[in-house]
């Protein structure tokens, strides 16, 4: 897995890049904005033109009376610049450019920790191979001590102490395999965790 398509450095990332979207959007209010405005009026009455002379010059048809007759509309275009906040917004866009490159910092930073962690979890992982590979021969070491003890403590060749020491180096080996079964899959977790990839883990179950 490439470690830029870590989980971590792909939320440092998506910050710089609003960040950035940010500046872009400050530099954007340097311009003069348009503006278009349209408005339609219109009206109607059912009343003739000559209603004023003739007093029955009108309609009493629904139609007539919602039908438009008289309309007025207005087309405008603005345009508005305010020349004054260029200062402003200089002293705005440097200090967002300084948000930025302090979120790419944090991005380097977080690049190099896992990077490390990385290189820790890859030497971890080769430690806890090398000692399982060693974990059977050690085990039957003891267990062949120990078979070996047992026979001769039953014959009357040696003591209950030799035994003893012979049952603990078993128990011992044991343990250890225990051991290092558990730190080859802590290995291979701090590995996929540093690679910010599960299935390295999962695919092992």
């Amino acid at each position: 897995m490439v470690l830029k398509d870590h989980p971590l450095l792909a939320f440092y990332k998506s910050r710089i890049d609003v960040s950035e979207e940010e500046k872009q959007l400050l530099r954007t209010q340097y311009y003069p904005s348009f503006s278009m405005v349209g408005i339609i009026q219109t009206r109607a009455s059912g009343f003739g033109n000559g209603y004023a002379q003739n007093q029955n010059d009108y309609s009493m048809s629904y139609w007539d009376g919602i039908h438009p007759t008289r309309s007025n509309y207005l087309i405008g275009l603005g345009v508005s610049w305010n020349f004054t906040q260029t200062f402003r917004l200089s002293k705005e866009i440097s200090a967002q450019d300084y948000v930025s490159q302090g979120l790419k910092h944090e991005y380097d930073l977080a690049e190099q920790q896992l990077k490390a962690q990385l290189d820790l979890s890859e030497n971890k992982w080769n430690n806890a191979l090398t000692v399982y590979d060693q974990v059977p021969a050690q085990l039957k070491s003891a267990n062949d001590a120990y078979i070996q003890r047992s026979a001769l403590y039953r014959n009357g060749l040696t003591d209950i102490v030799d035994l003893s020491q012979a049952i603990y180096a078993l128990i011992r080996a044991e343990t250890d395999r225990d051991i290092a079964i558990s730190n080859v899959w802590n290995a291979l977790l701090l590995k996929a965790a540093a690679t910010g990839d599960f299935t390295v883990f999962e695919s092992e179950l």
